[in-house]
């Protein structure tokens, strides 16, 4: 399972705090992070974890916000649409921060 199919499903995701996976994970918001290589410092996330459910909830709505938030396909579409809407602007010559009235219509 991906981080964003674990984040659809509402479950906090457990990362080493290297490279892509730290970016995706926020600590102690959308799950946690452990030393890379670190079997005592993923040992004790788990165990914290386990101690403290109101923060494992917590953490699990989260998830499923993010995911609503950055990965669902109308988030998806939304950004998708907003990068076009920002090259055609660049292309025709508005900026890119124009006002409303020089925006594409739906």
């Amino acid at each position: 399972m991906t981080i964003v199919e674990a984040f659809a499903t509402a479950l906090p995701v457990i990362a080493s705090n290297l490279g892509s996976l730290s970016s995706l994970v926020q600590d102690g918001v959308t799950g946690a992070h452990f030393e890379p290589g670190n079997a005592a410092s993923l040992a004790g996330v788990v165990k914290q974890l386990v101690a403290r459910p109101e923060a494992l909830e917590r953490m699990r709505v989260n998830a499923r916000t993010a995911y609503e938030r950055h990965h669902s396909p109308d988030g998806n579409y939304a950004a998708l649409m907003n990068i076009y809407e920002k090259a055609a602007r660049t292309a025709s010559g508005i900026p890119a921060t124009s006002p409303a009235k020089y925006r594409m219509a739906n």
